[in-house]
């Protein structure tokens, strides 16, 4: 049977472990890890094992998003979104842990006001569209963005792209025809998910639960 191999690209190190379905071995081990260019070190660690070629399954996992945006590292993204939702990503969620707790500071947002930008377009919660997407308008966007040399990606977000990506794939067209320097990523090909970040969804007791007849 075919060796599996999983490796997992840290900031600092990149660590592998390969189970024999056959013979019950494992072995792990690790290489310095290549900011640069993260594939290397998975090319690095491949060239020390010796039973490379009985690969049979290979599994990738990484670290290096999740530290670019707890050291906050990353790109200096612009953020475009249906008018109306610009200031979500300083909103945020109120799922605070401690809900009375005095101390508690709100996380810093990963991009700057001045870089979101808003599209007149509309989805409805099925997927239909109410407002259509205005192509001149995204390239007015895209103009905007040029003209700030600090922006190196772009995050697109539209209402209800999960539902349908026609607007966020063609407003992503648009920005890779004008920004061809810039990183783009679009939420639907990212996680095309309901409340994809919050969990399990909450469940409220009705009038007739337990809960409510021990409130009285």
């Amino acid at each position: 049977m075919a060796i599996m191999l999983g490796a997992d690209i840290g900031g600092t190190f990149t660590d592998f472990v390969a189970h024999d379905a056959a013979t019950g071995r494992t072995e792990v081990w690790k290489v310095p890890s290549v900011p640069s260019d993260p594939v290397q070190a998975i090319l690095d660690g491949l060239a020390d094992y010796t039973g490379r070629t009985a690969l049979g399954h290979l599994r990738i996992g990484t670290t290096v998003a999740t530290n670019a945006v707890l050291e906050r590292q990353g790109a200096v993204v612009a953020y475009v979104t249906t008018r109306g939702f610009r200031d979500v990503p300083f909103i945020q969620r109120g799922n605070r842990k401690h809900h009375y707790d005095m101390s508690w500071v709100k996380p810093k947002p990963l991009c700057q006001r001045r870089h979101c930008f808003e599209l007149d377009e509309r989805l409805d919660a099925k997927g239909r569209v109410i407002r259509p997407l205005d192509e001149s308008e995204v390239r007015k966007v895209a103009r905007a963005i040029a003209a700030m040399p600090e922006i190196e990606a772009v995050a697109v977000c539209l209402l209800f792209s999960y539902l349908n990506p026609d607007h966020e794939r063609r407003v992503k067209a648009i920005l890779e025809e004008v920004l061809p320097d810039h990183a783009v990523s679009v939420s639907f090909e990212v996680l095309p998910k309901w409340r994809s970040t919050s969990g399990r969804r909450r469940r409220w007791p009705t009038p007739t639960s337990s809960r409510w007849s021990a409130a009285g």
